[in-house]
């Protein structure tokens, strides 16, 4: 019978490594730290460092254990899944203990060549530039005892740990840099102006609903103006599917309105919706009530927004992008979709301009 690792007792080992890694008197084992740095610079095979990982916490829990096994069907009594191990113990422990994976991802192992093959020394998918790493790796792990898989964890987690600790400081210097690009409420309040003065028949409205969320890193597809179908933008999921379906609205949106974008957005499948009602003198919806009814009726989650502001930061919210790059992103996706919306050129160069007088303004 294979190994079965104890989920408790592998946080426990990994709970104890990391104190051990953030002591500031620990001297974490220099062969060990030369050889993790040989895998975090393993080009094409970042995943290998996660590999790596999740032997060493496995063998540092379970002695019994063959660190170069990959699943447990082999009938090798010292066999254990190291996918499970990597899906179920040690990506969750190291989002929680904030130290870096070769890659992110929930199941890191289930991906070639480390998906299929019952051990890592019976892998033969490597490329000519990558077997000699290959071969280091299966050298460390075959020499692997509980001693040396512990000495190997702490240092693992000392090296990833200041990764991570290298990226938290590299955004707050992004957030220093923030201060070049023009701050959200500011963007939103003149892109709302901007938008009623003259709505070119809903153009610009719904120029702006799409660029909040292709700056986000979705999909879109926004139709022209006065197209047959109920939805104005698609918002797509990686299989092409709608995802968000968005309605805009440049006259005093209505109930029925928010009802009928909950409706096309089902008949399609989606499960979520948005009402964009930017008219200047929207009356007040009953948001609560509607909402609701979309979802109690329809299965669907309603968001309706009222200004451009609402929208972007709705759309951001699920969004990994840096807050600069969002913002940048917006002010030229909106010149994007206005134009293929088909936006009067007069409304471009006015946007145009208003883009350039705030790159002048923070320089």
């Amino acid at each position: 019978m294979a190994v079965t690792i104890d989920a408790d007792d592998a946080t426990h080992v990994l709970e104890r490594a990391a104190r051990t890694a953030r002591d500031p008197e620990f001297q974490p084992s220099q062969l060990w730290t030369s050889r993790i740095m040989v895998l975090e610079e393993w080009k094409g095979q970042k995943l290998a460092l996660t590999v790596f990982a999740t032997a060493v916490l496995a063998k540092a829990t379970d002695p019994s254990v063959d660190p170069l096994a990959l699943i447990d069907r082999s009938g090798d009594p010292r066999s254990y899944n190291a996918r499970t191990v990597a899906r179920e113990i040690l990506v969750p422990a190291a989002s929680r203990l904030r130290f870096l994976l070769g890659t992110p991802g929930p199941d890191p192992l289930a991906g070639s060549p480390w998906f299929g093959p019952e051990r890592i020394d019976d892998i033969d998918k490597w490329r000519p530039n990558n077997r000699s790493r290959a071969d280091d790796l299966i050298g460390w792990l075959a020499a692997l005892d509980a001693a040396s898989a512990e000495q190997a964890l702490a240092a693992l987690i000392r090296r990833r740990t200041e990764a991570f600790d290298r990226e938290v400081e590299d955004r707050k210097r992004a957030l220093v840099a923030a201060s070049s690009v023009v701050a959200l409420p500011d963007l939103a309040e003149a892109t709302d102006r901007f938008i009623r003065r003259n709505p070119e028949e809903g153009r610009r409205g719904a120029a702006a609903a799409a660029a909040a969320f292709s700056a986000a890193g979705h999909r879109v597809v926004a139709r022209p103006v006065n197209d047959p179908g109920q939805i104005d933008i698609d918002v797509l999921d990686g299989r092409g599917l709608l995802h968000i379906g968005i309605e805009v609205k440049q006259k005093p949106a209505t109930e029925k309105d928010a009802l009928d974008i909950v409706e096309a957005v089902r008949a399609l499948g989606a499960t979520r919706a948005v009402l964009c009602a930017f008219d200047q003198v929207q009356a007040p919806l009953p948001v609560d009530r509607l909402c609701d009814e979309a979802d109690r009726e329809h299965g669907v989650v309603l968001y309706i927004a009222e200004t451009v502001g609402e929208t972007l930061r709705l759309a951001f919210a699920g969004s990994s992008m840096d807050r600069p790059r969002l913002l940048r992103g917006f002010q030229s996706e909106f010149a994007r979709h206005l134009a293929e919306l088909g936006g009067s050129l007069d409304g471009r160069e006015q946007w145009k301009a208003l883009v350039d007088r705030w790159v002048r303004s923070r320089r």
